[in-house]
């Protein structure tokens, strides 16, 4: 029979989370800033896109990586956070 090992000395960290950055902290783009300013004012993907010039899937992906950057989990903290961190101004 094999014998046991020894537990290892080493124990894995517990999972975490990067921190979040603040709003502050973060820089968006014009285009970014401008389809959140819409957002914020209650317009939909598609009315920003026929506002903007721009097809609908292009603002949902400024709109993903203004959330991907103020670390928001939705489309509406999205918006409070760039609103909170005076990115924008609606």
């Amino acid at each position: 029979m094999p014998e046991s090992m020894p537990p290892s000395p080493v124990r894995p960290k517990p999972f975490a989370l990067s921190p979040r950055p603040s709003p502050r902290q973060v820089e968006l783009s014009d285009r970014q800033i401008e389809t959140l300013t819409w957002a914020a004012r209650g317009k939909t993907s598609a009315e920003i896109a026929r506002i903007v010039g721009v097809t609908k899937r292009t603002v949902d992906f400024h709109i993903d990586n203004a959330r991907f950057k103020l670390g928001a989990a939705t489309r509406l903290e999205t918006v409070i956070k760039a609103i909170t961190g005076r990115l924008i101004k609606p």
